[in-house]
């Protein structure tokens, strides 16, 4: 039986702040397009935006209908913001709410 020490690993921190992001890095984005649960969608940070003092993760990852309130993801798992809308007639415009936003006290 294999048996690690304690100190041998770190937890995952699960999240992580709007201001340790980057324009470039990958992103994952789970939601429910049209009733289809659980679908992935993949792509990268594309802009970090403060539009009237809401911190917006500007991403290429897909928000279809019916996909908003799901999370968008880091390629490490941790959750980076919640997606909630995209620009109709545009080419991957697609915004999530910072997870920063939701933790403000």
């Amino acid at each position: 039986m294999l048996v690690a020490e304690d100190d041998q690993f770190s937890p995952v921190p699960r999240i992580r702040s709007f201001d340790s992001l980057k324009v470039g890095e990958t992103v994952i984005a789970i939601g429910a397009p049209s009733g289809f649960s659980n679908t992935l969608s993949t792509g990268i940070v594309s802009q970090l935006r403060v539009l009237d003092g809401q911190k917006l993760v500007q991403t290429t990852a897909a928000i279809s209908g019916g996909s908003s309130g799901g999370g968008l993801f880091d390629d490490k798992g941790n959750l980076i913001g919640i997606t909630t809308f995209k620009i109709r007639d545009a080419e991957s415009l697609n915004f999530a709410i910072s997870i920063d936003e939701y933790l403000r006290p």
